[in-house]
């Protein structure tokens, strides 16, 4: 169940970062979830991925079906390079121009924890209402956002940042209790170091 849940959020959140069409979803399983029947958790990523972007009803059941009538392709295969952790789950989902990947991993004590986003180190908890920021490592943006969101009355749950190398790309993961009003998204918008910003529910 809780690998299930993970995936079809895993799907979700992949589906909007990545809102352009796609053509292959590649899953990738290591430790031990690979004990596990995999197909339906696959089936499941599929669900999720495809829910935000069609009207009817997705399931596990259909997504394959769905996600051929829609000229994608998907597969998975196991590892044993579990980086260290005791299960892993690594998706990548391939555009015509762009790519886009994700790492995960449930951990019994802490629930599920986004652990890499396109090669972005970070450890998240997916729930509540999601912004992925993209930027510019500089200082004073995450002060800036901060100062926004306040101006705004909107309250930060919880919020990650990831980067690869000092004043290079960096990103921002922020979830909140409640949508993040029109206005405030806008002004984020504005900022002159954000490259990007997408709203996930």
């Amino acid at each position: 169940k809780p690998y299930y849940r993970l995936s079809k959020t895993m799907g979700s959140i992949l589906s909007q970062c990545m809102n352009i069409p796609v053509q292959e979803i590649h899953v990738t399983y290591a430790g031990d979830i690979t004990n596990l029947e995999t197909t339906v958790i696959t089936r499941s990523l599929l669900a999720g991925f495809l829910s935000p972007r069609i009207d009817s009803s997705v399931n596990e059941v259909n997504s394959p079906t769905i996600a051929k009538e829609r000229g994608i392709s998907y597969g998975e295969k196991y590892t044993e390079n579990t980086q260290g952790y005791s299960n892993l789950i690594e998706v990548s989902v391939i555009g015509e121009r762009t790519h886009f990947t994700m790492q995960a991993t449930y951990v019994k004590e802490f629930g599920p924890r986004i652990v890499n986003l396109n090669g972005f180190n970070i450890d998240f908890y997916p729930h509540g209402h999601l912004l992925y920021i993209q930027h510019i490592d500089k200082p004073g943006v995450i002060g800036q956002v901060g100062q926004i969101l306040g101006n705004h009355q909107t309250n930060i749950a919880e919020m990650q940042v990831g980067r690869k190398e000092a004043g290079g790309e960096a990103i921002m993961m922020l979830s909140f209790d409640a949508p993040v009003s029109e206005e405030a998204f806008q002004a984020l918008a504005e900022i002159k170091d954000i490259t990007s910003i997408k709203r996930i529910d």
